[in-house]
């Protein structure tokens, strides 16, 4: 605990400089705020609250996340008590699932933190088309469907990293004489002209990945006039080349306009593929496949050695079979591999879904910006639920405090193969479900999250009081008191220069300040906010996030905190007033 300078204060010595200028800043907000309440949008909202009205904040709307950054440095492991209750609880479902479904051949299911797999096992038996009982493990390799989709937007940030694409390039680039229908549908059948402004517009290789270049779902379409009274047969899987699927698009109405809502489409993924394959042999002088390329950036890097776009005699042994294992022996022409050709175990998954856990090991294929990167929404589904992105299916559940967390999944389908990967960026795990026969492994890897969500939130929330929380004292009566209450890491008490902020300043706030995770281990910023609307009001985090302090004192920002090891202890450094503090 040290303290190399003594803070500049201004107001007759009454306070630190920033924190008063922080309170002008949250005044002038106000200001400016009720300056704008002549719009026509804010004539009937309510009435601003005083300064004196404010509250804790654990009625504030907007509550920062932990870092989870602590579950990458220090991952947990099935041994941690929080956790082995849920997947004891993990265990059970997934056993009564298959014992009660005879229609279930197996299951086999991965838990997956920063640091691998903590927790995987399989149920069923791996090879349901003989009298064989043994149950399929980690290493048992399943078709996983759609799920290849997810490998083909990863081989496009690889390829965009290099410098080879741009997700932004068009189609055009690198399908030669690619082009898309101009004509909706009633144009078409009416045989008229285009008209729509949109069309003029080149497809993009990022619409292709988002779903949102309104392709349909699987061209040629397959005209079946027996509807309604007959059933259509799927066209997925049937054969078709890359040339009859960029012909069909040319040909046929797009289900809405490029960037208008997502339209989920195999054809479109195809054409992404056998775009990333033509850039790389290009740049490579190759004539790679689509399955030579992904070893060689993906599978390879990762270690996935179980993973590859075929039933062999070298890998027969380790494949799970349902009852029907027809599809098993399915093997799709090169242009059909990105959209569902792929098979893998938990295994090999759970080693792709690390490395976007902790991109910054060793083996990682991606750098951590390019993962934040992708791991966006595009779209936002009305429902409060879904989202869509680059190749993810996103889901959105409550956690015991209210803030949503995210799941980032894909799935896949095949009649008797099904998959699922979901990563939780914010808590730092992931689950993989693989199983034949009926169609189970979405539902079970939804359901699971709803038993592990609980217990990361628990270990996230420990580690983070263990290393934060507490009263961190210096020289001269500084002290800083920080605690984790209501889901947020807080400090209660400040005090420094002879100042104690929240006696001087209480009407300026709340009775707490949150703490906001820079993403960087160990470092924060704090935001005080404006003061808005009364409890209810629609602005949520946005009274945040732009009052972040703009000033420096001692050349640093005055929101900024952050521990530093000091020998064997660990010191708060607040650098806006040269202080270090130590834990009491």
């Amino acid at each position: 605990m040290s303290r190399t300078a003594k803070p500049f204060n201004i107001f007759n010595g009454n306070g630190p400089r920033w924190i008063l200028l922080a309170v002008n800043i949250a005044l002038w907000l106000v200001l400016t705020r009720s300056q704008r309440s002549n719009s026509p949008m804010e004539l009937h909202s309510p009435p601003k609250r005083s300064l004196q009205e404010r509250t804790s904040t654990s009625t504030d709307p907007c509550k920062p996340y932990f870092p989870g950054k602590l579950l990458q440095v220090e991952p947990t492991n099935a041994e941690d008590q929080t956790l082995k209750g849920a997947l004891q609880k993990v265990d059970q479902l997934i056993s009564n699932a298959v014992s009660s479904h005879a229609s279930v051949d197996s299951v086999t299911i991965g838990i997956v933190s920063a640091k691998g797999t903590i927790w995987s096992k399989g149920y069923g038996r791996r090879n349901a088309n003989s009298t064989d009982t043994t149950p399929p493990d980690e290493d048992t390799i399943y078709r996983i469907g759609s799920g290849s989709k997810l490998f083909a937007v990863l081989e496009g940030f690889i390829l965009r990293d290099q410098g080879l694409i741009n997700w932004d390039d068009p189609v055009s680039k690198y399908i030669p004489g690619f082009a898309y229908s101009h004509q909706t549908w009633q144009q078409l059948r009416n045989n008229q002209t285009a008209t729509e402004e949109d069309f003029a517009e080149p497809m993009t290789l990022r619409q292709l990945s988002t779903h949102m270049a309104g392709i349909d779902r699987d061209l040629p379409d397959f005209n079946w006039d027996a509807w309604p009274s007959s059933p259509p047969i799927s066209p997925a899987l049937t054969p078709k080349t890359l040339e009859q699927i960029v012909a069909a698009i040319a040909e046929t109405p797009l289900v809405s306009p490029l960037e208008t809502t997502p339209t989920y489409s195999n054809s479109g993924y195809s054409v992404l593929g056998m775009s990333l394959l033509a850039v790389a042999n290009k740049a490579a002088g190759t004539n790679m496949t689509y399955p030579e390329l992904l070893q060689r950036d993906i599978f390879t890097p990762l270690g996935m050695t179980g993973s590859s776009f075929a039933a062999t005699p070298e890998n027969a042994a380790r494949i799970a079979y349902p009852k029907n294992p027809a599809e098993i022996y399915w093997n799709p022409s090169d242009n059909l591999n990105p959209v569902g050709g792929q098979f893998s175990s938990v295994a090999d998954l759970s080693k792709a879904v690390q490395s976007l856990l902790n991109p910054s090991k060793l083996k990682s294929i991606l750098s951590p910006a390019t993962k934040r990167e992708w791991m966006r929404p595009v779209h936002v589904f009305p429902d409060h639920q879904t989202e869509s992105g680059m190749g993810w299916e996103i889901f959105k559940f409550d956690d015991s405090h209210g803030r949503e967390q995210r799941y980032y999944t894909k799935s896949g389908d095949l009649a008797f193969s099904h998959s699922i990967m979901l990563v939780n960026p914010e808590l730092q795990y992931g689950i993989v479900v693989l199983n034949t026969g009926a169609s189970v492994a979405r539902t079970l890897g939804l359901e699971v999250t709803k038993i592990l969500q609980p217990a990361f939130e628990k270990v996230l929330e420990n580690r983070v009081a263990e290393r934060y929380a507490g009263s961190w004292k210096g020289e001269n009566g500084d002290q800083v008191d920080i605690q984790v209450s209501d889901g947020v890491l807080s400090i209660t008490k400040w005090t420094t220069a002879g100042v104690d902020f929240f006696s001087k300043y209480k009407a300026a706030w709340a009775d707490r300040i949150s703490m906001w995770s820079t993403g960087r281990l160990d470092e924060f910023r704090i935001s005080f906010g404006y003061i808005s609307q009364p409890s209810g009001n629609m602005e949520g985090c946005f009274v945040y996030w732009a009052t972040r302090a703009p000033i420096l004192s001692h050349h640093a920002p005055v929101d900024l905190l952050y521990w530093e090891e000091q020998g064997d202890q660990r010191v708060l450094v607040v650098p806006s007033s040269n202080v270090k503090l130590t834990r009491a």
